[in-house]
C-alpha cells in the first residue's frame, strides 16, 4: 500500500523541509500506535499491518487528485519559471520587461526629433540687423507649421535659408537669416522718403530702428516669394539688397523670446510682451543692473 508524506513546496516549486511534528505524525499514521480521532483506536493499540494514507488515492504533491485541482498542482512540477519565448526581436524589443527602460527613451527621443525637425525649434540672434526687436544673443522658438499651411504674413518675422541670390554672394545653403515680412505675394512695394509703402499705402513701423535712409522699388512680388526687411533698416542685408525671398526657403515664422528673461514673450508687431506678468520680470532685471 501507498503512504503519503504531506510535503511543503514554495511558489516556484522548490520542496521545504519537512517539519518535525509533520513527519511524527506521519510515522504514527503508519505504526497505528497512537489515537487517529476517528475509528476508536486508543494509544498503545496497533493495528494489524494496516494504515491509511494522509492523502486520498491517486492525490499528493505533484499529482492531481479526483474531480479537478490538476492545473493549480502542475506549479510544483518545476523548480524554474517557465521561459517565456518570442517569435522575433521586434515581439521581444515590445513586450519584454527587461527592455522597459529603453522602450521608455526611445519613445521620447523620437518625439523629441520629430517636434525638432517638423513642428518647433530653438534659434539665437548673432547680429543686429532686427534691432530693437531682437539683440545679439537673443534665443527664438522658430513654429514651422503655420509655413506648411498658408503664406506668410506682412509683419511676421520669418527664419530662412540663404536663397540663392545670396549663395551667390558667398553664403552657403546651410547659412540662415531672420527678417520681417514687408510684402507678400501680388503686393507692389516701393520704398520712398524713409517710408515704406504697400499697395500705396504707408506703413505704420512702430518697431524699426530707423527709418530707411534709400529708395526702392516700386516691384511686384512674384507668386511664391515674399519680400523681407530687418528692422534696423540701414544695417540689414536684406531684400531691398539682393532681391525677393522664395518661400520654399523659409523654415518657419518666429513666435516667442524666451531669452533673456527681463525680455521674456510673444513676437508680434504691434504687442512685445506676454501679459502684465512680464513687468514684474522687467522690475526684477533692472534691480539686478542696478546692482551690478
Amino acid at each position: 500500500e501507498e503512504c503519503w508524506v504531506p510535503v511543503e513546496f514554495d511558489k516556484f516549486g522548490c520542496r521545504k523541509s519537512i517539519a518535525g511534528d509533520v513527519l511524527k505524525t506521519s510515522l504514527y499514521e503508519i505504526t497505528g500506535t497512537v489515537s487517529d480521532g476517528d475509528d476508536g483506536r486508543t494509544e498503545g493499540e496497533t493495528t494489524s499491518g494496516s494504515h491509511r494514507p494522509l492523502f486520498p488515492e491517486g492525490a499528493g504533491p505533484g499529482v492531481s487528485p479526483p474531480g479537478g485541482g490538476g492545473d493549480e498542482d502542475e506549479s510544483f512540477e518545476s523548480s524554474t519559471p517557465p521561459t517565456v519565448s518570442y517569435a522575433n526581436w521586434v515581439e521581444r524589443f515590445m513586450k519584454d520587461p527587461k527592455w522597459d527602460d529603453f522602450r521608455t527613451f526611445t519613445a521620447s527621443f523620437a518625439v523629441a526629433l520629430f517636434v525638432r525637425f517638423f513642428v518647433m525649434e530653438p534659434r539665437f540672434i548673432p547680429s543686429t540687423s532686427m534691432f530693437p526687436t531682437f539683440d545679439i544673443g537673443d534665443q527664438l522658438l522658430v513654429e514651422k507649421v503655420s509655413n506648411l499651411v498658408k503664406a506668410p504674413e506682412v509683419g511676421d518675422v520669418v527664419v530662412f535659408k540663404a536663397p540663392d541670390a545670396l549663395v551667390e554672394r558667398g553664403f552657403t545653403p546651410s547659412d540662415v537669416f531672420i527678417k520681417r515680412v514687408v510684402g507678400a505675394e501680388g503686393d507692389k512695394v516701393f520704398i520712398k522718403d524713409g517710408e515704406v509703402f504697400v499697395n500705396g499705402i504707408r506703413q505704420d513701423e512702430t518697431f524699426t530702428a530707423e527709418r530707411p535712409n534709400y529708395e526702392w522699388g516700386p516691384a511686384t512680388v512674384p507668386s511664391g516669394s515674399v519680400m523681407v526687411l530687418g528692422d534696423n533698416r540701414n544695417n540689414s542685408f536684406d531684400s531691398h539688397l539682393w532681391g525677393f525671398l522664395p518661400r520654399r526657403n523659409i523654415i518657419g515664422k518666429a513666435v516667442l523670446r524666451y531669452w533673456p528673461l527681463t525680455r521674456v514673450g510673444f513676437i508680434d508687431d504691434e504687442r512685445r510682451d506676454a501679459g502684465p506678468w512680464l513687468g514684474a520680470i522687467e522690475e526684477w532685471g533692472d534691480r539686478g543692473r542696478a546692482t551690478r
